[in-house]
């Protein structure tokens, strides 16, 4: 063979093995990013805002003396989360302290008629869906928290009773997961802690205390 047509002969054979090896690297899937699994354990804190109502009534008489309040509050979290695909489920405790505190004139106008909350917290399922690193759920379970009712004198003097009263909570949120540790969420909370008969100057209160809250927070998860 001359040697123009060998080498035209080995030319030919390196292309069409480049060629074989080009299809079978392009056939070949890209690789998939790993999905975020949001099972485990996680703490955090958080902060943000509360919104009350108080249905106040003096006993026997049952004058009112509803009012509204607004305040900030700040606590912390741990929880633990299941996925199931798509679906992720588990418990979560929170605990905060607040100053949600409101007021209206009583029915004695030399009184103010003041309410205020302390402290929140709950015990509650969750319940979402995820798409990777996002997270939307819904939230439910035991509410609770510490109610002061007070009725207050032209002087500054508070009389008045306070309690710790369990009732229920229930809200949403969205959560994201900024790495495999760290995630930043938003959540509402509607707590409801039942009515109540509290002692105030010389008399008894029946009030029944509602709240909104809307925080963001930040979790690790170990």
């Amino acid at each position: 063979m001359k040697p123009t047509l060998l080498a035209a002969a080995v030319l030919a054979a390196l292309t069409s093995t480049g060629a074989m090896a080009a299809d079978v690297v392009a056939s070949e899937p890209a690789p998939v990013a790993a999905t975020y699994n949001w099972s485990g354990f996680y703490a955090g804190a958080n902060i943000g805002g509360g919104w009350s109502h108080v249905d106040w009534a003096f006993l026997p008489s049952l004058n009112p003396a509803n009012h509204s309040g607004s305040g900030v509050l700040g606590g912390l979290q741990i929880g633990y989360n299941f996925q199931n695909n798509n679906i992720v489920y588990g418990i979560e405790a929170d605990i905060s302290a607040a100053d949600i505190h409101g007021g209206t004139a009583c029915p004695n106008p030399t009184f103010s008629c003041d309410s205020k909350v302390s402290m929140l917290g709950s015990v509650r399922g969750r319940l979402g869906w995820t798409a990777d690193r996002l997270l939307v759920y819904g939230t439910g379970g035991l509410g609770y928290g510490t109610v002061d009712i007070s009725d207050v004198n032209s002087s500054g003097t508070v009389f008045g009773t306070k309690k710790t009263r369990a009732g229920w909570t229930a809200g949403a949120g969205i959560e994201y997961a900024l790495d495999q540790h760290w995630t930043v969420k938003g959540e509402y909370k509607y707590f409801d802690l039942g009515r109540a008969d509290y002692f105030t100057d010389g008399e008894f209160v029946r009030a029944k205390t509602q709240i909104h809250t809307a925080i963001i927070g930040v979790n690790y998860k170990f």
